[in-house]
């Protein structure tokens, strides 16, 4: 597993690499930029499924790039707005105007580093779920994954497989108890 200091310096190599013109080097002293980025590098580990048969650093690499290319568009789309009304929503876009509250970033968001740090703690996280279920015959898995990370109902997960809800009830039941087999907790 790559550390922070990895994505981010596989992030300058594929900005270095992929980007276009005199916005290369803008974008290389950006930390936003780089963060952006290594977060599409992380989702790239995070969203590799060995079944495809494309190699991890393939995949890594082409999230990083698909990365930069949301993040040059967002830079594109913000450097387009030409003047900001302070009005909450000013009276027809005729003028150019741009509301106020389009252009400021919600300050709930968290910064780059704070996404970056979370992709990281998720993707621990995955590791070790992907760890839990790896003895899980297939139905089992979907039968977890369904109900314990998109939440959905037995009686919804039975309907979506084609399965009774006892037979599914069970599947989740054995499922779990493997799991806390595997875990270590009885």
């Amino acid at each position: 597993m790559m550390d922070l200091q990895d994505y981010l310096t596989g992030a300058r190599k594929i900005i270095l690499k992929y980007a276009r013109g005199e916005s290369r080097d803008r974008l290389i002293a950006s930390e936003d930029a780089v963060n952006a980025v290594a977060e599409g590098m992380m989702q790239g580990d995070w969203h590799w499924d060995p079944a495809t048969k494309v190699p991890l650093k393939v995949y890594r690499v082409k999230r990083g790039i698909w990365a930069l290319m949301d993040y040059q568009k967002r830079l594109k789309n913000r450097q387009a707005v030409a003047t900001v009304s302070l009005d909450p929503d000013p009276v027809g876009d005729d003028d150019g105007r741009t509301a106020l509250s389009r252009v400021l970033v919600d300050p709930k968001d968290r910064s780059p580093l704070e996404r970056l740090i979370a992709h990281e703690e998720a993707w621990e996280n995955h590791v070790y779920v992907r760890s839990l279920t790896a003895s899980l015959n297939p139905s089992q898995r979907r039968c977890v994954i369904m109900h314990c990370i998109y939440d959905m109902p037995l009686p919804e997960i039975s309907q979506q497989l084609g399965l009774s809800y006892s037979y599914t009830r069970h599947l989740y039941q054995d499922a779990m108890r493997i799991m806390r087999q595997e875990a270590g907790v009885l």
